[in-house]
């Protein structure tokens, strides 16, 4: 576990190709903005990280932050990847 407060908990997996499994979960009432650093995560140190939302495939970039807005009870799944 990355980090885990107030009901906000962020989770993270590496992969067998070197990527990252980051979840975003929030046990609370609310929907909830959720945020972690590529470096919290754990991931290696890179110019810009490629995520893939793994429930709506969709794709973005990141300088260090993965983050979304989380509804209540729910997850938001995304698989990292660090870029050179």
């Amino acid at each position: 576990m990355v980090s885990g407060t107030g009901g906000l908990i962020v989770v993270d997996k590496p992969l067998q190709d070197g990527s990252h499994a980051v979840a975003l979960y929030n046990s609370t009432d609310t929907d909830a903005h959720i945020a972690t650093t590529a470096e919290q995560a754990g991931l290696p140190a890179a110019a810009s990280y490629h995520l893939t939302d793994l429930w709506s495939k969709q794709t973005s970039e990141t300088a260090a932050e993965i983050a979304a807005t989380v509804p209540a009870h729910g997850t938001t799944l995304y698989r990292v990847e660090a870029l050179s």
